[in-house]
């Protein structure tokens, strides 16, 4: 899954995600969310659960004695929200309140 998308947050906080990407959920029965700061522009970034364990993974073994790879992990990996949904459900994500107002 790759691209830029708007979306819309409804009033109780929550986005829908995009049409185009819903299939790829469906197929791979995914049912887990992760949505993080992205750490170059203001936004956020939404990676499917089984994405999200190799992303981490790779960037935990990283050493974190660095003061850039340091902030690059705390940014990606201290501000993520994970949510489970229904897949065959109207895919709902709540988005905390401070990844609201980073984005």
């Amino acid at each position: 899954m790759f691209g830029y998308n708007t979306i819309s947050i409804d009033q109780k906080n929550r986005f829908s995600i995009p049409a185009k990407y819903r299939a790829d959920f469906l197929e791979t029965n995914e049912s887990e969310v992760i949505v993080t700061k992205d750490p170059q522009y203001p936004s956020l970034k939404l990676y499917k659960g089984s994405e999200w364990q190799i992303i981490s993974t790779k960037l935990q073994s990283l050493q974190g004695l660095d003061p850039i790879v340091r902030n690059l992990q705390w940014t990606i990996l201290g501000n993520a929200s994970v949510t489970d949904f229904d897949p065959s459900g109207r895919m709902l994500i709540l988005l905390p309140e401070d990844l609201r107002n980073y984005s």
